[in-house]
């Protein structure tokens, strides 16, 4: 009976992968049609020029940006790197844990930064520089880079000097970031926790019911197994071929 519980998790969680795995297909075909809003929302910064970067102007648009439908996060950023404002969160995006830090060169590699740092001023202005920072920190957490978009912009105050850098990530196929998509999230944990569970379980089950028939202490193997995993299972199946050439002399 044991055995036959686990085999129907086991196919109950290939079941669920496979289902995320196809609903996942749509988030991936990039439509085109959120990245002209997008634009639009950034054309707005063009008529606010901020006097600098801690303007309230500049929060309050990045807090009515992060509550547009197609927007995943908003964030922004000083000329030098500095980190204005951390990235805005909502749907899915808001259970994540992001990186904390107060400048974009904490969130790229020491290559990236060093490799920028070896450029004159004169190959690359600071401003740019700090651009390639800033886009290089945006896409650092990496794990939804295949379902969102992302833009950075200079914001300018009315003299047409750089205050700030403003960036967004857009969904990259849908009209909006609803309940569905955090159900796409929330389905597709649980699938992969039903399939570590299953795989975990059938461990533990195996080792106790081998280990009863062979009267080896299966509760303590079971009990073994299931906080080492795989290595256990080795130790177990070492234990039992010597336990087994033991008794065969």
């Amino acid at each position: 009976m044991a055995s036959s519980a686990v085999r129907t998790s086991v196919i109950e969680a290939l079941a669920a992968l496979v289902l995320e795995s196809k609903r996942k297909q749509a988030f991936l075909i990039d439509t085109g049609q959120n990245r002209p809003a997008v634009l639009e929302l950034f054309s707005e910064l063009e008529n606010i020029h901020p006097d600098s970067a801690g303007d309230a102007r500049l929060a309050q648009w990045a807090d009515r940006v992060a509550k547009e439908p197609e927007i995943g996060m908003v964030g922004l950023f000083s000329p030098d790197g500095r980190i204005i404002l951390s990235p805005l969160k909502k749907g899915p995006l808001a259970f994540l844990f992001g990186k904390t830090a107060a400048d974009v060169k904490d969130l790229v590699s020491p290559d990236i930064y060093g490799a920028l740092d070896a450029l004159s001023d004169s190959d690359l202005p600071r401003e740019q520089r700090n651009m390639l920072l800033a886009a290089f920190a945006i896409r650092a957490e990496g794990t939804h880079n295949d379902i969102y978009r992302h833009i950075l912009r200079p914001v300018r105050n009315a003299k047409g000097e750089t205050v700030a850098m403003a960036w967004i990530a857009y969904a990259i196929n849908r009209s909006s970031i609803n309940g569905m998509d955090l159900a796409y999230y929330v389905l597709g944990g649980l699938a992969r926790l039903l399939g570590f569970g299953a795989y975990l379980l059938s461990l533990t089950i195996w080792v106790f019911l081998d280990a009863r028939s062979r009267q080896t202490h299966p509760w303590r193997w079971a009990a073994f197994v299931l906080v080492s995993q795989l290595i256990g299972l080795l130790v177990y199946l070492l234990a039992r071929k010597t336990t087994k050439e033991t008794s065969a002399v």
